[in-house]
């Protein structure tokens, strides 16, 4: 029983004394895979960062320019539809003041103004013929080029005489 029990505790020793070697050349193999590892990240990184060679810019340099570019042109997008709307802003009060110096001129306009669609408004505003044409369907003297063709009033038809 004695050898039994000496040959157990030499195999325990045995197990012990490779788990142990085992356990240390594991060790070893994991750190210099992460040494490896990181040697490989900081080359990929590196290759990245460093151009490859002198006519080409490195990735890094490639992209970065590309943000720039983008990134203008997003800026140029903002401030060009800024000075869109304050042109429109600028555009509408001229508008409006058009639109009340029309109606300032001939007094039928300023009730027309009030209720004609915005359509019908800048007609008027861009051509002020249509004023005369307007007062004379109303029985006015209106604008050159509305003339009466030799009615007291409009009716609708031209005199055939």
């Amino acid at each position: 029983m004695v050898i039994m029990l000496v040959g157990i505790g030499l195999l325990a020793g045995l197990l012990a004394g490779w788990s142990f070697i085992v356990a240390t050349l594991v060790a070893r193999w994991i750190d210099r895979k992460v040494e490896d590892e990181k040697t490989e990240l900081a080359l990929h990184i590196r290759s990245y960062v460093e151009s490859p060679n002198e006519e080409n810019p490195s990735p890094l340099a490639l992209m970065a320019d590309q943000f720039a570019i983008l990134f203008a042109g997003r800026l140029w997008q903002h401030m060009e539809a800024r000075i869109r709307g304050s042109n429109a802003q600028t555009t509408v009060a001229l508008n409006k003041q058009e639109q009340a110096e029309l109606a300032a001129s001939n007094p039928g306009m300023a009730l027309a103004m009030a209720f004609l669609p915005k359509k019908v408004k800048k007609m008027f505003v861009e051509n002020p013929q249509f004023v005369g044409a307007l007062s004379n369907l109303a029985g006015g003297s209106g604008q050159p080029g509305g003339g009466d063709h030799g009615n007291s009033g409009y009716t609708g038809r031209k005199n055939r005489d």
